[in-house]
């Protein structure tokens, strides 16, 4: 065997004296050590994943990953078990949930929130009392530095915490794990201690340290004010960012409350927070799924809106009936996707719901209490907490609003849009709409959708209060358009827009916090606002028409043509084109923001021409 370098790789491979490392069939057998998109390391060899191409350059093309993925997710302690995936998203948790205490044990998968205990706190001790707060709340008691003085089944003293469960299995008298490593800071053994300065904790995967030892590692100078000896003197506040879970130093296992009760406090409110996490994560994904149909949805509408428009032209005169099917079939998605997000809707508040229960049930238990001085100052820290969980939770119970008010806008601009061409034909009676007439179903939408913008103001949502204000004005808009209104919906028409016009100066305030595309947001209030400063075509007589054309023929924006053709928008509003009058750009209507214009001399789809205005 002799040592010979390959070509291309230059690694040194041992071959017989007779091989040839040169020749096009010879394959490095070198392991790959490329790094693939998941993070490992490539499964091949050197020769198996470089190609030589045709100019003698080489080119890499990797075997796929064959290892677990093993990724730690974000929201629990598990780790990805599926086979190596490229990299890719992991997607949810399906473990069983982790979360336990003395009263219960959480059923669901490890991806959900989990359903909060609400009975009273075990913890307690005859040196510091019992815990007034229920099981799943941060605790309201001191710790205990006491020596458990409890006896063993052998006959001997406890080596635990007061307060803490006695751990059986562990008497140091009878010389049980002399060699565990039970403190970090002077790295001394369980032999080496004394358990009546330091006494142990156990945790529940079995390593047990120095009380003195986990404090510092869990963290309890963040829970918990202490004096210059150390000694526990009162709470701090916990109500702060999302807390992480502690974990045992020699396994990374979390620490549980169900085992370890002096930790409970910081636990708790990990957990809680671990809860919010688990929650924020599966709904986000949900609306993601949900935003997509939404968006195939409004992709949809738009690309047929010229066909349902070119049928309602054709109708034979006075036969409504043949609408009705046409319209059943274009809004049965839409009405497939309410029930999705209803039901999303409906499962956000069922799980917001158990928070609240705890919510409340801290409030009854600080209370019952109120006579203590300890929890009187208790309750201006629990109390902060528990609402900013709330308001994570509820954020996406709101989202889930938002979508279904987005997708009963869409549906309702669509409807108004058809009304106004069916309004153009010669019908015995109106077609039937699924759902009921849209000029129906606007005013509850206007109002459902200013409840829905006063409920995000009051809940610190700038930025969907904004989109709100937005599709509220936008309707209100639009319902004034309509020309089939009578005296009384004219004036509740009115109403309409200067409630928009209120909300959207409110709206214009909300925009200057620092929120996601906070910028677009006050440019789309804005254009709006100037929106409903001015009349809608179907408002105005044949003068102001008249008055209209000349103002955008001459005036300072206008568009400087005299010769061409007038045209109406989808929605009604008229716009000139000039030289020869036939269509060679496509641009949006100042008024509603529909395509207008067209290339070639062919009109947009639902551009039609405006003859009054010629006349």
């Amino acid at each position: 065997m002799v040592e010979k370098t390959v070509p291309g790789c230059n690694h040194a491979v041992e071959v017989a004296c007779f091989q040839s490392v040169t020749t096009a069939g010879y394959s490095c057998p070198v392991p790959c050590t490329a790094p693939l998109p998941c993070g490992h390391i490539c499964p091949g060899t050197c020769g198996g994943c470089r190609e030589q191409s045709s100019d003698a350059a080489a080119k890499s093309s990797h075997q796929s990953c064959r290892k677990i993925c093993m990724r730690p997710f974000g929201t629990c302690n598990h780790h990805c078990c599926r086979p190596c995936h490229d990299g890719t998203d992991c997607g949810l948790c399906v473990e069983q949930c982790e979360v336990r205490c003395p009263h219960s044990e959480c059923a669901a998968v490890c991806s959900e929130g989990c359903v909060p205990c609400v009975e009273t706190c075990e913890w307690a001790c005859e040196h510091q009392g019992a815990c007034a707060m229920p099981c799943a709340a941060p605790c309201s008691r001191l710790p205990c530095d006491e020596r458990c003085a409890k006896l063993l089944p052998c006959g001997h003293r406890c080596p635990s915490l007061c307060g803490e469960a006695c751990p059986v299995g562990l008497c140091k008298d009878c010389g049980m794990a002399p060699d565990a490593r039970v403190d970090l800071l002077e790295m001394k053994t369980y032999a080496e201690i004394d358990v009546d300065l330091t006494p142990i904790v156990v945790l529940a995967c079995g390593h047990f340290f120095t009380a003195e030892t986990l404090d510092g590692l869990v963290g309890m100078n963040a829970a918990y004010v202490t004096d210059r000896e150390g000694h526990f003197t009162a709470l701090a506040d916990v109500s702060g960012a999302f807390a992480r879970m502690p974990q045992c130093p020699d396994c990374k296992r979390p620490v549980r409350q169900y085992a370890t009760r002096r930790y409970n406090r910081i636990i708790n409110r990990a957990v809680a927070d671990e809860s919010a996490r688990r929650f924020l994560v599966t709904g986000q994904s949900e609306l993601m799924a949900l935003d997509g149909e939404l968006d195939k949805l409004e992709e949809e509408l738009a690309a047929s809106h010229a066909d349902i428009l070119q049928s309602i032209k054709h109708i034979p005169e006075g036969r409504p009936g043949r609408l009705g099917p046409q319209f059943k079939n274009r809004y049965d998605s839409g009405q497939e996707l309410r029930s999705k997000m209803s039901s999303f809707c409906k499962r956000s508040s069922d799980r917001y719901q158990p928070s609240h229960k705890l919510y409340e049930a801290t409030v009854h238990a600080l209370r019952r209490r109120a006579s203590d001085d300890l929890c009187d100052g208790l309750a201006g820290l629990t109390l902060d907490s528990s609402p900013h969980l709330v308001e994570r939770d509820r954020r996406v119970a709101v989202a889930g609003e938002m979508a279904l008010l987005k997708l009963e806008f869409l549906t309702l601009e669509d409807m108004l849009g058809l009304m106004r061409a069916i309004r153009q034909v010669t019908l015995v009676q109106p077609p039937k709409w699924p759902g009921g007439s849209p000029l129906l179903r606007v005013k509850p939408f206007l109002e459902s959708c200013a409840s829905f913008i006063s409920s995000c103001r009051a809940e610190a949502l700038p930025k969907i209060a904004v989109e709100a204000t937005l599709y509220h004005a936008r309707m209100a808009c639009m319902y004034q358009s309509c020309s089939s209104l009578d005296d009384a919906d004219k004036a509740k028409a009115i109403g309409f827009v200067e409630d928009a016009k209120n909300n959207l100066e409110k709206a214009s305030l909300l925009c200057e916090q620092p929120f996601q595309h906070a910028e677009k947001l006050k440019e789309a209030v804005e254009d709006t606002i100037r929106l409903l400063q001015r009349e809608w075509y179907e408002t105005v007589s044949a003068e102001e028409i008249a008055a209209i054309k000349e103002a955008m023929v001459t005036g300072r924006s206008g568009l400087a043509t005299h010769s061409g053709h007038w045209y109406n928008c989808v929605n009604g509003h008229p716009f000139a084109i000039g030289e020869c009058g036939m269509p060679m750009e496509q641009a949006r209507c100042p008024e509603c923001g529909a395509a207008i214009g067209g290339l070639n001399h062919q009109s947009v789809a639902g551009v039609t021409r405006a003859e009054n205005m010629e006349n």
